[in-house]
């Protein structure tokens, strides 16, 4: 279950320009030069549940860096009243393709995962190519294709995500499929609030396995300094 965690925690989207941390596929957008973007997000499920914090950073045009911070709780810890901290995760996103004429976005996304604990060895290596196409202004496909390798696993594994978002104004929904050796699905909706900030909540199953959750995002998006 932690590794579904991971995964659910780190990937995240992009649609109308913002993201939805509860949306598994990563999107292609880059946060703005001195721009930053701090996205948390709330995963429950029968195991416990999960917070994550993501601080986005724009530094150079088409370049960002990201770090993470995750908080894990179990049932067994007062209902998630004492969570502990896991992995921490250090990163960038970089653009690699942005074709307005065909209206596809291509991006690489690279992690860095370090374990709090230093008695283990649980950390790793995160890779994701990142593939956006718009196919109208308010409907999107996104997908993702990596590979993960932790440190303590002597072989890696391929992870991948698919999804498809239409927008109705502010409101949106999603649906997509993601995984590595199991697949999940998941549906839910996103709401703009205002144009530097948007709350989405989701709800996903796994497909060949008995994975399940609910969760709740929010994310803000601000300039570090005044133009």
């Amino acid at each position: 279950m932690k590794n579904y965690f991971f995964i659910l925690i780190l990937c995240l989207t992009s649609i109308n320009n913002f993201s939805q941390i509860s949306i598994v596929t990563e999107g292609t957008d880059i946060i703005d030069k001195v721009n930053t973007q701090i996205e948390s997000n709330w995963t429950f499920n029968s195991d416990g549940g999960s917070l994550n914090n993501l601080f986005r950073i724009g530094i150079f045009k088409g370049i960002e860096l990201r770090f993470s911070t995750n908080l894990i709780s179990a049932h067994e810890d007062m209902t998630g009243l004492f969570p502990s901290p896991d992995n921490l995760e250090f990163g960038a996103k970089f653009k690699i393709l942005d074709k307005k004429e065909t209206l596809t976005k291509i991006s690489f996304l690279s992690h860095l995962s370090v374990s709090t604990d230093y008695s283990d060895n649980s950390g790793g290596l995160l890779n994701r190519i990142l593939v956006s196409h718009e196919l109208s202004e308010s409907f999107e496909l996104a997908y993702n294709l990596g590979y993960t390798k932790y440190f303590e696993q002597d072989n890696g594994f391929l992870v991948y995500s698919l999804v498809i978002a239409k927008s109705f104004g502010n409101l949106g929904a999603f649906v997509e499929i993601f995984g590595d050796s199991y697949s999940n699905w998941d549906l839910g909706i996103t709401y703009l609030i205002k144009e530097n900030l948007q709350a989405d909540i989701s709800y996903g199953q796994g497909i060949n396995n008995e994975l399940s959750y609910l969760s709740i995002g929010a994310a803000w998006n601000f300039r570090i300094f005044s133009k």
